[in-house]
């Protein structure tokens, strides 16, 4: 949201690690941004550092991009004390593979900042509703804002000679897309098993997955042992500014999701930048999916490895399809000018002058 905030007038500081990728993603997604590089040291040393950076500029507005120790700063000096925004994209103490001594402190860890920060930007409706309640419980007159992701003009951006070695590479086979990280609850094997059964049919697509994660060897290993060749490849990482390239070459994309809390509570961000593509996107009725695409949507029961294969069979069967939802609705710039008006709304007296991201 960088950009379209300092399109707005406002400035942008953003403190960032200091790594390679780090400053080609703030090449590519906010390059009229001021970074206020940081170096990996100990947790303490992390907070103290990242505060001291932030202090330096004197902020309006402090949005902390992530929950947790590192991250947990604290405002005591300057001109002025800033409005400390949380920034929640998961609920990690429902996640299930994670033990239960892990699970007492994430919880820990989410109600101290219910406590410790001033307001709360929620990634889905699921953690806006389930913060506000605990607000309720704690007697704390902090705000929740419902804040889902989007995507950026970047996504717009497509490589033509890239795209035509593509075309070449894949010519004759339409294909799916999956985007994301390798892990069991994300799907990884359920997508592996619906496209194995739908290569018992059919032999004009190919299915595609880019991302990491622990589970890719493995994923790669399956493709081998079942004999997916030429209907399913590993890609792994694809760098940033390629994406769009590959997703314009896509024929529908794959977001497999668990009727699970961590599934509920989360917002896939992978949903948002398909959007643009206005291509079919097959997931499960699941919070900001269901939101999201409502019938648009190419919709089958959580962990139905049948309905899934079905639903990609759908995709692949489709010609000349155009969604009806309207895609410009969910990138930065829009959401930009919620949070504005929200913040206006909120802290009326605030100048708004500068917006810091850490």
């Amino acid at each position: 949201m960088a950009e379209p905030l300092i399109a707005r007038g406002h400035r942008v500081y953003i403190v960032i690690e200091d790594t390679a990728d780090n400053r080609a993603r703030l090449l590519l997604e906010c390059p009229n941004a001021i970074p206020l590089f940081c170096e990996r040291l100990d947790r303490r040393a992390d907070r103290i550092q990242r505060r001291d950076l932030a202090s330096s500029v004197d902020p309006d507005v402090v949005w902390i991009c992530g929950l947790g120790i590192r991250n947990w700063v604290k405002f005591r000096h300057g001109r002025h004390r800033p409005i400390c925004m949380m920034d929640h994209v998961e609920l990690f103490s429902g996640i299930k593979r994670q033990g239960g001594l892990r699970a007492l402190w994430d919880a820990a860890v989410e109600w101290g900042a219910l406590l410790s920060f001033d307001a709360h930007i929620c990634a889905s409706r699921y953690l806006d509703k389930l913060f506000a309640r605990r607000l309720d419980l704690l007697l704390q007159k902090k705000p929740t804002f419902y804040f889902p992701y989007a995507y950026g003009e970047q996504m717009g951006t497509v490589d033509s000679g890239l795209l035509s070695q593509l075309s070449q590479r894949y010519s004759g086979k339409k294909v799916l897309l999956y985007m994301g990280s390798f892990y069991e609850n994300y799907g990884c094997f359920d997508m592996l098993d619906a496209v194995r059964q739908l290569a018992l049919i059919r032999d004009d697509f190919i299915f595609l997955m880019m991302g990491g994660g622990p589970l890719k060897t493995e994923c790669q290993g399956l493709v081998e042992q079942i004999d997916l060749k030429g209907r399913a490849e590993v890609l792994g990482y694809i760098p940033e500014e390629e994406l769009s390239t590959w997703f314009s070459l896509a024929n529908g994309f794959i977001c497999p999701l668990r009727d699970t809390v961590q599934d509920w509570a989360r917002c896939p961000s992978k949903l948002y930048m398909y959007l643009p593509f206005g291509k079919p996107i097959v997931t499960s009725p699941i919070g900001e999916a269901k939101d999201l695409l409502k019938e648009d949507g190419f919709f089958y029961p959580p962990g139905d490895i049948d309905q899934l294969s079905q639903a990609m069979g759908k995709v692949l069967d489709l010609e000349n399809w155009e969604p009806r939802s309207d895609a410009s609705l969910h990138n930065w710039n829009q959401r930009a000018d919620e949070w504005l008006t929200w913040v206006e709304t909120t802290y009326p007296h605030l100048k708004r002058s500068v917006c810091v991201q850490t």
